[in-house]
């Protein structure tokens, strides 16, 4: 095939042209031509895949015509790009011949958290507590206390010329006005992410009207996007729960898998727990999916998930079921081998999934005996021939409990664009609430 380049070579050419174009406060082709000593084409290519993941923007000289692909178009990188850019070079550096021996990290997955909202910044500080992981981690939102309070390694403050920095207060419209106006910022979250995982409550403004646009453009960038989303109590309101159903079906059309935990199952629970307690058990729920997806992939734990193997699982799909059990002790895998299969047989669950991921935490002295167990009473969940993938890691505590969570896979529609990720709820017209 005489018009492929090797991949050694695309990997060189992205590395000279973005090395050069951080160097540079304005560029044009031709000046990159003539720095990189690359040819035309191969420079132009880059920078068109750069103006799509939205790092850089034209600027004509003053002057002269700004003919679409004429030499004399300048560029510069837009606001907030460089730390991306910056942090993209990595993986190519290996591919020019630049590193030797093999670095792993420079091959290795690279896997993203982003939290919308409240709900999604408290998640995230528990992964960055409780998780030491080699992941990027990103607080996003409408509310200036929410997002800087998260511990992440970047903070991105949206909307503040409406909001003033004190969230949109259920406002859905105004989120999605805020979604399409941070597009390049939101685009340039996502870039370059090889996982991109979600996390958000839904029911509010923030992660309702940002989570599936979000997630639209990770996926079209590329990246294995899992949202991990609360759904509010019942008893927070028919217009709440209406919003969160609506942004639920826009994020499970944008994202290749959606993990969606409503609150009520907390109402279920231990009654001795104080309200803020069971929201707390919720939190750290979500917390040890996202840290446990991310460990997995990453190459961390006793049964490391492998990313394409992962996507394959994932791919168009939707998550119809999700279990969880857990429990400490000596009986520890019998008791959570119990609760799963209580589980399934209450919900009627069994035979039903063609595609599964098994999820197990424990503690260091977790025995190959125990993942046996509590897996062979998930395989009772699947239809015959099923997929099914197992991650499980260990804590560094030795008295973690043993912690187990099934995810049931089930096909969903066909995915969306950001663009038209967010269907403008019926009830926000009036015409779904009833007098």
């Amino acid at each position: 095939m005489t018009g492929m380049i090797p991949m050694a070579q695309r990997g060189q050419v992205r590395l000279r042209v973005r090395q050069e174009i951080l160097q540079l406060p304005h560029f044009t082709v031709a000046e990159l031509v003539q720095r990189t000593g690359l040819r035309e084409p191969s420079v132009r290519t880059e920078i068109t895949r750069l103006k799509r993941l939205g790092w850089i923007e034209a600027e004509p000289e003053e002057g002269r015509p700004a003919r679409r692909g004429a030499p004399t178009l300048r560029y510069r990188l837009v606001p907030g790009a460089r730390a991306w850019l910056a942090q993209s070079l990595a993986p190519f550096t290996h591919l020019a011949g630049l590193s030797s021996p093999l670095d792993p990290a420079l091959v290795a997955p690279r896997v993203r958290i982003i939290s919308l909202g409240g709900t999604g910044s408290r998640v995230l500080t528990q992964v960055r507590r409780r998780f030491a992981l080699p992941a990027e981690l990103i607080a996003a939102g409408t509310n200036v206390h929410e997002v800087l309070t998260a511990e992440a390694d970047h903070h991105l403050v949206l909307g503040t010329e409406w909001t003033e920095g004190y969230g949109l207060g259920g406002d859905v419209l105004l989120g999605r006005r805020i979604a399409a106006s941070c597009h390049e910022i939101l685009a340039g979250a996502v870039a370059g992410a090889d996982m991109l995982i979600l996390l958000a409550g839904l029911g509010g403004g923030t992660g309702t009207a940002l989570a599936p646009y979000l997630a639209g453009l990770a996926r079209e960038a590329g990246a294995l996007t899992i949202g991990i989303v609360t759904l509010p109590f019942r008893f927070e309101g028919q217009r709440r729960r209406l919003l969160a159903e609506e942004g639920l079906a826009g994020l499970q059309q944008t994202a290749h898998c959606v993990l969606a935990l409503p609150n009520d199952m907390l109402l279920g629970e231990s009654v001795s727990l104080t309200a803020a307690e069971s929201l707390r058990r919720m939190e750290e729920r979500m917390a040890r999916l996202a840290a446990g997806l991310a460990a997995s992939v990453l190459g961390y734990g006793v049964f490391p998930l492998d990313l394409a193997g992962l996507r394959a699982i994932l791919d168009a799909a939707s998550a119809s079921e999700l279990l969880f059990a857990e429990s400490a002790g000596a009986q520890r895998a019998q008791e959570v081998c119990a609760r799963l299969r209580d589980i399934g047989e209450r919900r009627g669950l069994r035979r039903r999934f063609s595609r599964a991921l098994c999820l197990l935490e424990g503690p260091v002295d977790l025995t190959l005996a125990e993942v046996q167990q509590v897996t062979s009473v998930m395989e009772g969940l699947l239809a015959p021939a099923a997929s099914f993938a197992i991650g499980a890691w260990t804590s560094a505590e030795l008295e973690a409990p043993l912690w187990a969570a099934f995810v049931g896979i089930a096909e969903a529609p066909a995915p969306r664009t950001a663009e038209d990720a967010f269907t403008i709820p019926s009830f926000l017209t009036g015409d779904a609430l009833e007098p």
